[in-house]
């Protein structure tokens, strides 16, 4: 077991954590409120220009990239429009393309809000508070998680797969 101490902004939570061989293993992390950037004036970086949402066919607002850095910088600079937020991280995968199957169900409705691809290593959707099973697939491999979002703030999970 490890002890994973997280800190955001002086929000500091402590999580013990088993890590299993041969799986992914993922951790949500709640905080209370959005992290307010400290920066000063005189050190800040250019702004980035965040993006406009695709929607989903059943009207959720979602985007997905960060390839290169400048969309990632995009990304991160939209992602307090969003209120889920998936991070991947793929290990030795060599030259294969970056494309990771996404669905999110309502298991209280048993309804299907979102199924596409994500194009990068950052997925971030729009939804209403509630219970979801968010299942990713890659390579043939899939993973499935339940997640909470919150009224206030986002849920964050962070994904990996191994070649």
């Amino acid at each position: 077991a490890y002890t994973l101490t997280l800190d955001n902004q002086g929000q500091v939570q402590q999580r013990s954590v088993n890590v299993l061989p041969q799986r992914a293993t993922v951790e949500n992390v709640y905080w209370t409120a959005p992290p307010q950037p400290v920066m000063a004036p005189e050190a800040a970086a250019p702004t980035a220009v965040p993006l406009s949402p695709r929607r989903t066919a059943t009207g959720i607002p979602y985007l997905t990239g960060g390839l290169d850095p400048e969309e990632r910088a995009r990304l991160e600079a939209s992602q307090a429009q969003f209120n889920l937020r998936l991070n991947f991280t793929l290990q030795n995968a060599g030259d294969r393309p970056f494309r990771i199957q996404v669905r999110i169900q309502d298991p209280a409705r048993g309804t299907t809000l979102v199924e596409t691809d994500a194009k990068g290593p950052i997925f971030m959707a729009q939804l209403a508070p509630g219970r979801y099973l968010v299942t990713l697939t890659y390579s043939g491999q899939e993973v499935q998680r339940e997640m909470s979002i919150p009224g206030y703030g986002a849920a964050s999970a962070s994904f990996e797969w191994t070649h």
